[in-house]
């Protein structure tokens, strides 16, 4: 997960939709599957939509006392992670409706939503020290009352570290000015805390949402927006208040995200290189073909040719896979994906081939979380984890490991870095309601290679 923390969060809910009831490790890797219609794809809004305002909540997280005129250290493992769970949770239990309203642009019933935090081996100290400092040097003689008089600034040092090893993860140092308030300060120092937690998480990452309907968006974006200085939608101008609502009351948090990440999208030369590989992959195996942009207009060149095909008249696996070409080129990081019904428009022989293609996407670091009904992704999916965990082949000497791969026609790329992948199914029940259960891979390759 990042910088060797071991932190893992889960987000729950209850009777949310047709959903009865689900927790979802969102950590790493996780995979949704399921008959359709069975709120796959809602939830996946709704983790979108939380991942995206839970770590700007500015929520307390402990109680305590400090004496502005002494020197302070503070040291906390498990409790400050635990009691910011207990205060997140009940914003989102007083906040439930409001928090879904505001992520589907419309009224979803909803019995609970909560986090929980597992798995904490972190150690948060914070140091508090009052120092007497100008441009000219520090007057240490000067007593609390004159410092806080002064235009001195006090120090505030924030480390965490794993609990374990002692290895420090994370140090940051801010100052501000010797005059402020213990109330102040204490304010700041919980803000900080808060933050801290997320950063441990999830670190300075971009959210990206890719709906099922993105070929569809990208052929008809543009009609939204009248041009990119105002990145509003074209029923904006000129129409009534009602109407503007209407418009927006039709278009979820997540699809209006995609349609401003389509418009904003303008290619990063340094981005371009650091995932050169990624997008070399998708353009051998997928589209046979590159991606250009020429000023505001996205064409396909085919390999071995100097055509520039608009996207929209290239074919559906182009425009499948552009948004991620994209994503993998622009001026954003997107380090947190959301890919709803990833085997669109793709063969059996492309599914496979995706497969791959989301493992290597979470090895070069890029959580995600996806939608599928394909067998045909998960039992690919399995069978590379198993490939991973095999003894024979984890052990073995690079020489080896790569002859054995090169008869699966696979290359080391293709293997999961990490253990920490997840499979929720999706079910209807009787009642009609939708109940979620974790699958687990199954280490023995046969009904493809998923125990459920």
């Amino acid at each position: 997960m990042g910088k060797g923390i071991i932190m893992k969060i889960f987000i729950g809910v209850s009777n949310f939709g047709n959903i009865k009831q689900a927790e979802i490790d969102v950590s790493n890797f996780v995979v949704f599957t399921g008959k359709n219609n069975t709120g796959k794809s809602s939830m996946l809004q709704l983790l979108y939509g939380l991942l995206q305002r839970l770590p700007k909540l500015e929520i307390l997280i402990d109680d305590y006392e400090i004496d502005e005129h002494k020197e302070l250290e503070l040291k906390r493992e498990k409790k400050w992670f635990l009691n910011y769970e207990k205060k997140v949770n009940l914003y989102l239990q007083q906040n439930k409706e409001q928090i879904v309203e505001s992520i589907f642009h419309r009224p979803v019933p909803v019995g609970n939503i909560y986090i929980k935090i597992t798995d904490i081996n972190e150690k948060i100290t914070i140091q508090f020290n009052k120092q007497a400092e100008s441009e000219t040097g520090q007057y240490n003689s000067l007593n609390p009352e004159e410092i806080l008089r002064s235009n001195k600034r006090i120090q505030l040092y924030i480390e965490e570290q794993n609990s374990t090893t002692d290895e420090i993860l994370y140090h940051s140092k801010v100052s501000f000015s010797a005059g402020q308030n213990k109330e102040f300060v204490k304010l700041y120092v919980e803000r900080e805390v808060a933050g801290l937690i997320w950063n441990l998480f999830m670190g300075k990452k971009e959210l990206l949402f890719l709906p099922a309907s993105r070929t569809g968006i990208q052929l008809l974006y543009k009609s939204f927006f009248n041009g990119k200085e105002n990145k509003k939608p074209a029923g904006r101008i000129n129409r009534s208040k009602d109407k503007i609502q209407e418009i927006e009351s039709e278009m979820p948090l997540p699809v209006w995200d995609f349609l401003q990440f389509l418009l904003n999208y303008h290619v990063n030369n340094k981005m371009a290189k650091d995932n050169k590989k990624l997008t070399d992959f998708i353009e051998n195996y997928f589209i046979d073909g590159k991606l250009q942009q020429k000023e505001e207009e996205t064409v396909y060149v085919p390999k071995n040719t100097d055509q520039n095909i608009p996207i929209g008249l290239a074919s559906p696996v182009v425009n499948e896979l552009a948004p991620i070409i994209k994503a993998l080129t622009g001026t954003a990081d997107y380090q947190y994906m959301f890919y709803d019904t990833v085997e669109n428009c793709l063969d059996l022989e492309m599914q496979r081939r995706l497969a791959r293609l989301l493992i290597r996407l979470n090895n070069n670091g890029k959580r995600l979380i996806v939608t599928t009904c394909s067998e045909t992704i998960l039992s690919e999916l399995s069978q590379l984890i198993q490939i991973s965990l095999e003894k024979s082949v984890r052990d073995d000497s690079k020489e080896n490991q790569k002859e054995k791969l090169d008869k699966l026609n696979l290359t080391k790329e293709d293997l999961p870095d990490s253990k920490n992948i997840h499979v929720y199914q999706f079910s209807v029940q009787n009642d009609g309601m939708s109940i979620v259960n974790e699958l687990s891979f199954s280490l023995r390759q046969n009904k493809g290679g998923v125990v459920k």
